[in-house]
């Protein structure tokens, strides 16, 4: 049992000191979830996918806004309201709400475009897409800024005063059942001995008249 012990807690510390990206690549340590804070930049740099590791590679670079936009283009160096697309080496879209007509049209997908070829000797091109969601899934805590108690803030509200809620009825419900069952052995009693009260007056009744017969 002890050397069970021993090496379910050696095999738990494993665990929890080997990275998690070793063991499952296809796991993006970046983040593709950024919040709708009042500026926002995001890069068309990814150090791990081709050809955003490399953008002197591209061709054509462009950036695809959300729905809210109709899906407006832009290419490094153009800017329209609150989007502007800086022509730095990671081709950056820098988004500012302060001067835009309307602050909300900024959530939803951002994609970065880059035409380049399949490969570093190849003639053939094709379209790659880095994708960003700015604002998306707010109904999540964790996606909301602040502290572990700031984030989950309404959830633990919502499970105290379901908790309180539960047992105000369970209260209720024991106070309804003790009253019952306490009160009902003494209605029967009553029922009972009102049953024999009824039934003695009608038997002496009928004494009473057939002695008034007899004597008649």
């Amino acid at each position: 049992m002890g050397n069970q012990l021993l090496f379910l807690l050696l095999a738990t510390a494993a665990l929890v000191t080997a990275s998690v990206y070793d063991d499952f690549p296809q796991w993006d340590p970046i983040h593709w979830l950024v919040p709708s804070t009042e500026t926002i930049e995001l890069s068309c740099y990814h150090p791990s996918y081709y050809p955003f590791n490399d953008l002197s590679k591209g061709h054509n670079i462009q950036w695809i806004l959300p729905k809210p936009t109709s899906y407006r283009h832009l290419k490094p160096g153009e800017s329209n309201e609150g989007w502007k697309v800086l022509n730095d080496t990671k081709y950056t879209l820098k988004i500012d709400k302060s001067i835009m007509n309307v602050p909300d049209a900024v959530n939803g997908m951002y994609v970065c475009a880059v035409l380049a070829p399949i490969s570093d000797k190849s003639e053939i091109y094709s379209w790659y897409y880095l994708r960003w969601g700015v604002g998306l899934y707010t109904n999540v805590p964790a996606m909301n800024e602040g502290t572990i108690a700031q984030k989950y803030y309404m959830s633990f509200t919502y499970s105290w005063v379901s908790t309180l809620v539960a047992i105000v009825i369970f209260v209720l419900f024991a106070i309804t059942v003790h009253f019952r069952y306490k009160g009902g052995p003494v209605l029967e009693v009553d029922e009972e001995a009102g049953s024999e009260l009824s039934f003695t007056s009608k038997k002496s009744d009928k004494k009473g008249i057939d002695f008034d017969s007899g004597m008649l």
